[in-house]
Formats: structure tokens, sequence, C-alpha cells
């Protein structure tokens, strides 16, 4: 710790502060993340990277959340009403997300369930096949995540109800147009996340 107070003296009197560096002094080193590489490609929807990752890292203010910070609310899941909505059930658990997300994987001739995000996100970073086939996946997969957290959250504010065939075809637009423009090169073009975000 004396070490680390020699050095911030050093960088106050400099006058400078990298905070980088101070935040590796008191956190310690990250850990590489290789699924981070794969929500940041340029063919997935910038949202639905965003929404991925807090949901990869359990971050989404889903109700259990919520209650764990004293919030009394109650907990159920207005997806399917009959369980808590933690981020395994809303994801992976619930009937609805679970046709949702078992369509996806259908639709790309996947057969195998998905039962954890962070473990599909690891296993798709060992993934070894042809660039268009993981980025079909990777995008699909955020799609998914990024459309049942929206479908959650229109029917808690708005009132708003998709049936799973509606949000699945909904997906499948998202995708297709993005892996088009991907393959045009047209992914810099606002119009194309004015159409999908």
């Amino acid at each position: 710790m004396e070490a680390a107070q020699q050095l911030l003296c050093t960088w106050q009197l400099q006058g400078k502060l990298p905070l980088r560096e101070v935040y590796s002094i008191f956190h310690g080193p990250c850990p590489t993340l290789q699924w981070m590489k794969l929500l940041l490609d340029g063919v997935i929807v910038p949202w639905h990277a965003f929404i991925s990752t807090l949901a990869a890292h359990q971050a989404l203010p889903t109700v259990d959340n919520i209650c764990s910070r004293g919030m009394p609310m109650v907990n159920r899941c207005v997806l399917c009403g009959s369980a808590m909505e933690t981020h395994q059930h809303l994801f992976f658990s619930c009937p609805y997300s679970n046709k949702v997300m078992q369509g996806t994987l259908t639709w790309q001739g996947i057969i195998r369930r998905i039962l954890n995000l962070k473990h599909k996100l690891n296993k798709l970073a060992r993934y070894r096949c042809k660039t268009w086939r993981k980025k079909l996946s990777c995008c699909a997969l955020a799609a998914g995540i990024y459309g049942l957290w929206h479908e959650r959250n229109k029917r808690i504010f708005v009132g708003h109800c998709r049936s799973p065939d509606q949000l699945l075809r909904w997906i499948k637009y998202c995708v297709c147009l993005r892996m088009y423009a991907w393959q045009k090169g047209i992914l810099n073009y606002d119009m194309l996340n004015v159409l999908i975000g």
C-alpha cells in the first residue's frame, strides 16, 4: 500500500493521473474475456451487444437484482408469470424465452440448448468455423437477448405483448438485415441502426 501512495504522490506532483494505472493498483489486473471480442464485432447491433454484455455480467435491473438492493417488489416473471425473475430464468429457463432462444438455434440448424449466457459466449469464442457462421451465431444470440429484454420492458412499461413467434420473426429480420449489411459492407450506415435498433 505504501508503494501505491508513493506512486499517487509522484503523479500528483507531475500533474497527471493515469486512471488505468491507478485502477490496476487498487483492483489488480483485469482478466481478459475472450467473448467480449465477439460482442464488440461490428456485425452485432450496438444496442444488442450492450444489453448482452450486461446480461452476461448479470448486471441488468431484473427484479431479483432490484430486490437485493433493498427495494421491495413482487418478484414475478412478466413473460411467463409462473416463476421469480432472475437473469437465468428470464433468458433461458422461462418457457417464453426458451421457445424464442430455441427458435433462433433451430433456425440456424443447431439442436443444442443454451443453458448459460457466459458459457455459450465462451463456447462461441472457441468455436472454429467459417467467419460468417460465427458472426451469424453471435448476431442471433445478441438479438435474442436484446429481444427478450425489450419484450420484458414493453410488457412492464407499455403493456404491449408479442407472442414468441412474433418476437422470433423480429429477431430473424434483425439478424438477416445485419448479415446482409455485413456482406455488402454497409454496416456504417446509420439507417441500418435505425431500422434494427
